[in-house]
């Protein structure tokens, strides 16, 4: 339902509908410092253009201790006039004894899209008209990044692309690219029409059609991380993100939300 899928708005990257090419700079070429795509899901790309891409390094997870018990709270981001119902989020959180947190948060009350079953095309399925994915989902569960809570002071962040950790792991990586699809010279010109783009090996000249929307994920936005053998959501921050601030007093928590939301106060109840 489009009310479950609602753009951001505030960082939006339009569909691919013009040819562009797209390349990997290996590690022999004149680079030293680039990664191996396999080795550390680090790497140095870039475009025929002389355009430098970086994929940015995923962080150690945090060794977590046992954890104390588990508290929700709802409440709301103050005069967000993004719509959609994303101004209200219910989070809940537990902490071990050094104060690192394990939680989640749920914007709004809507349904998630079903588990991604198909790695050929693009994640959610689009609705009529729409371009781009949606980076924020209503009722999906996103994991807290680096938690943290001292004292009375709780800071937690949400990354967007938890949404394509299930997608990104169906993922097969082509051609060493270290991205869910192959280098090449890509053309979507025909893709408002068909729903498909072609790459072009610029070696051999073979053509790959692709679903665009699978493109725009594995290319324009880069929601997977991939080695060799597998890819992963990147959850390295580079995409959108959103992280809270807050002073916990009594049955209230309020403070501030910075990130693609913009800047605002917010306020949250505990529970009962």
């Amino acid at each position: 339902m489009r009310t479950t899928l609602s753009l951001t708005a505030l960082l939006v990257v339009g569909a691919c509908n013009a040819d562009h090419p797209l390349g990997r700079m290996d590690s022999d070429a004149g680079n030293s410092d680039a990664g191996s795509a396999d080795s550390d899901t680090t790497g140095r790309w870039a475009e025929p253009d002389g355009t430098v891409r970086v994929t940015p390094t995923i962080p150690d997870a945090a060794v977590i201790g046992p954890l104390g018990p588990s508290q929700s709270w709802t409440g709301y981001i103050e005069n967000y006039q993004g719509g959609d119902g994303f101004d209200n989020l219910r989070f809940s959180f537990a902490t071990d004894s050094t104060g690192q947190v394990v939680g989640t948060g749920v914007f709004a009350e809507g349904t998630p899209p079903a588990p991604a079953t198909d790695p050929n095309v693009g994640y959610p399925p689009r609705t009529t008209g729409s371009q781009g994915p949606s980076f924020w989902i209503q009722g999906f569960s996103y994991s807290m990044a680096n938690g943290n809570l001292k004292a009375n002071r709780l800071r937690f962040t949400l990354q967007s692309f938890e949404l394509w950790s299930g997608w990104c792991s169906l993922q097969t990586p082509v051609d060493d690219s270290g991205m869910c699809l192959p280098n090449g010279q890509v053309s979507c010109a025909d893709s408002a029409t068909t729903g498909k783009c072609i790459i072009t090996n610029t070696i051999s000249g073979q053509t790959m059609t692709v679903d665009s929307g699978k493109l725009d994920l594995c290319f324009d936005y880069w929601v997977c991380l991939c080695s060799k053998t597998s890819c992963v959501a990147n959850l390295s921050g580079s995409g959108p993100t959103v992280s809270f601030d807050l002073v916990i007093s009594g049955t209230e928590a309020s403070g501030s939300v910075t990130g693609t939301f913009g800047d605002h106060n917010v306020h949250f109840t505990r529970d009962p």
